[in-house]
């Protein structure tokens, strides 16, 4: 409740700012992000220092303090106190959107309806039995010699990389890898500036099966050929996949329209006609660039496409969900209030001594 941790907090966190939006060029926004932003504790070489996340509930807490304890409740105080709320409502804001935002990519083919969303960055390792969905594990849990339970053989983990380079395996260490591992191998590689792009992979060991089966493997995302083994009639097969988002509603794309500039193939604008079906409830709307589609807690943005083998369009929005987006709006009401308030009881009070 010091003026004194205000006075060191807030040049510390504007540093913090600062020094984060320069290393987005080089290390990319995603992490930035987390190291500077979204962190509690920002170490620099072997030296903790607090993050941007730590710096933000230490005001937060020091205004709370103060706004409880020492605002003088009083009429001619009420605008500065009002103020003072909207500045606790937006930290609160940023820290639940910090927490909660959910960020994911939708793919729409034309004419088919989809309700579940990929995410950009966030990954799973994935078991099915027999097509059914048999365990899923968070991709940042994994860890090196980790032994996957609640399978009817041994699963062990061998290597895990958040981004992954493919590269040829050489003859002399092919022996033990199955299937398309014997000839290629999984290299753990420096994060992408861009963190959509990186790769995520995992090697693993499997024993106690069939003799055929027994073996190492490694699987990745998006890989066409993932690890497939039969066991007591069974088959089992273990992939790397971008966490899925459920949405509460489907989307069917109807027509997708880009605009190139004259002469060339780059795109200068487009947009998606879409359907939103909701239980018994659809309604058609389009999304453009910066002109997004809120529903239902949901914000969904027009941000690339991709031609398919067919020469057909796939339109890609992003999905957001965001709880904490609303807390800007009602905290800038409340400051804006709060000033107009104090200006008027201030110009009240000049008029009553004049």
């Amino acid at each position: 409740m010091s003026p004194a941790i205000l006075f060191w907090a807030l040049p510390y966190l504007m540093m913090l700012l600062l020094i984060g939006t320069l290393a987005q060029a080089e290390i990319g926004i995603y992490e930035a992000q987390n190291r500077f932003f979204s962190s509690l504790i920002l170490w620099v070489g072997a030296i903790p220092l607090p993050g941007g996340l730590a710096v933000s509930a230490l005001i937060f807490l020091n205004l709370l303090a103060k706004f409880i304890f020492d605002s003088p409740w009083s009429l001619k105080k009420t605008g500065i106190n009002l103020t003072h709320l909207g500045v606790l409502v937006l930290l609160i804001g940023g820290v639940l959107s910090t927490m909660t935002r959910q960020e994911a990519a939708l793919p729409l083919p034309k004419g088919e309806a989809v309700s579940q969303a990929s995410s950009y960055i966030k990954a799973d390792f994935l078991v099915r039995k027999n097509g059914d969905m048999l365990k899923t594990l968070s991709f940042e849990d994994l860890s090196v010699g980790q032994k996957i339970e609640g399978l009817p053989f041994d699963v062990t983990m061998q290597m895990v990389c958040e981004n992954c380079d493919i590269v040829m395996r050489p003859e002399n260490e092919s022996q033990g890898w199955q299937g398309p591992s014997a000839s290629m191998k999984l290299v753990p590689s420096k994060s992408e500036k861009q963190a959509e792009e990186n790769l995520q992979g995992v090697a693993f060991e499997i024993d106690r099966a069939s003799d055929a089966d027994n073996g190492k493997y490694q699987t990745f995302s998006f890989f066409p050929q993932p690890p497939e083994i039969e066991y007591e009639g069974d088959i089992y097969q273990f992939t790397v996949e971008r966490r899925a988002l459920a949405l509460p509603f489907e989307v069917r794309l109807n027509a997708f329209a880009p605009e190139f500039y004259p002469g060339t193939q780059q795109a200068r604008s487009y947009h998606s006609d879409i359907t939103v079906t909701d239980g018994n409830t659809s309604f058609e709307a389009r999304i453009a660039m910066n002109e997004p589609l809120r529903f239902k807690g949901y914000t969904l943005y027009q941000t690339s496409y991709f031609q398919n083998d067919d020469g057909s369009l796939t339109s890609v929005l992003s999905v957001v969900k965001n709880r904490g987006r609303i807390f800007p709006y009602i905290a800038t009401a409340i400051i804006l209030a709060g000033l107009l308030l104090h200006v008027f009881v201030a110009g009240f009070k000049r008029r009553g001594e004049v």
